[in-house]
């Protein structure tokens, strides 16, 4: 039987997943977009649409690893600290 928080930990990561599942699809709509020559505009629009897509996906992956360093019955402060330097360097 799974914890509250191992359920939690396993939804966060379908969700995760299905995002990358998705992004992988907008990534190959972009090759296509480029293979058939389209419009530059679309196809950058597309770019950044990709990008807001991993960012989001990023900062899901961030929550779920920062709540579980909280939920640590010793919090891993050092971990937390390294995830969130890391982040602001993006």
């Amino acid at each position: 039987m799974e914890t509250g928080n191992q359920e939690n930990d396993s939804e966060a990561n379908a969700a995760i997943q299905r995002r990358l599942k998705r992004l992988e699809g907008q990534i190959q709509g972009l090759q296509r977009m480029i293979e058939d020559q389209r419009d530059s505009l679309e196809v950058f629009h597309q770019f950044l649409a990709v990008r807001a897509a991993i960012d989001e996906a990023a900062a899901l992956y961030l929550e779920q690893e920062i709540t579980q360093c909280l939920l640590n019955p010793e919090p891993q402060k050092e971990h937390i600290a390294m995830l969130l330097r890391s982040c602001l360097r993006c």
